[in-house]
């Protein structure tokens, strides 16, 4: 995005540079023996071996060409600007959710494992002797298992 901006910027420039070079002036190029080329408002003593020729410029854009140009780059400034500030609040946005998803992962697995903890109370004694888990306990670890579950989909 900034490539694009930095070529919109200088459409502007160029507009205001080729303003500032009056269509009346001639410009000159000329080519010496080396095939060195020279740019110039002056024509070069002649040399031997040297090409010169007069350099027709294409006007420049008027001053309202350049205040219009000059107005859409504000426009697309604020415009990047404005784009940027909200990519930024996205972003911000999708680290404070994930850090909330995170710890919210963090909680659902210490429950878990809080409440595969056997208690007394979990335990149901049989009359034969010997005893087994109530079902209160299983309800407990598989309700904090989908805990987990939701909470790493929620993650992604």
């Amino acid at each position: 995005m900034t490539e694009r901006f930095s070529v919109l910027l200088s459409i502007p420039i160029l507009f205001v540079c080729s303003a500032s070079i009056p269509a009346a002036d001639p410009v000159y190029k000329s080519i010496d023996a080396n095939g060195k080329v020279t740019y110039s408002s002056s024509p070069p003593p002649a040399q031997r071996g040297q090409q010169i020729e007069e350099v027709k410029l294409a006007p420049g854009p008027s001053q309202k060409e350049v205040e219009a140009a000059d107005k859409r780059v504000q426009e697309i400034e604020r415009a990047d600007f404005e784009r940027n500030k909200q990519l930024k609040q996205e972003q911000e946005k999708r680290n404070k959710d994930k850090e909330a998803a995170d710890s919210e992962l963090r909680r659902a697995q210490q429950d878990l494992e809080q409440a595969k903890i056997q208690r007394d109370s979990d335990w149901q004694f049989l009359q034969q002797g010997g005893r087994v888990l109530r079902q209160r306990y299983f309800d407990r670890v598989e309700a904090a298992e989908a805990r987990v579950r939701k909470a790493r989909e929620a993650q992604r």
